[in-house]
């Protein structure tokens, strides 16, 4: 399959990453090989302008780029390799 953007790691960086390129228009997958969330799972309260867990932020976001169009594999990346100007990544 290709994409114009593959963001490995579905932390709240990698997620944020996906959103912001899906929103460009751009083909976006996310690929992560255990669970998404990241460390921000671990909280159980957020301070701040964001109410609630870090569970219920890391779960937020990922609905949201998944209703947006990113598509979320559940695969470990084994290499990425340059192709010409594309870059391949590959996964188990």
């Amino acid at each position: 399959m290709n994409y114009d953007v593959i963001v490995i790691g579905a932390g709240v960086t990698g997620l944020s990453a996906a959103k912001h390129a899906v929103q460009r228009g751009l083909k976006t997958a996310n690929i992560e090989a255990l669970m998404f969330g990241g460390l921000v799972v671990n909280i159980n309260e957020l301070d701040g302008e964001i109410a609630g867990s870090g569970t219920d932020f890391a779960s937020n976001l990922m609905m949201e780029i998944s209703d947006l169009g990113v598509e979320n594999l559940s695969e470990t990346v084994t290499g990425i390799a340059r192709s010409g100007d594309r870059l391949n990544v590959t996964t188990d």
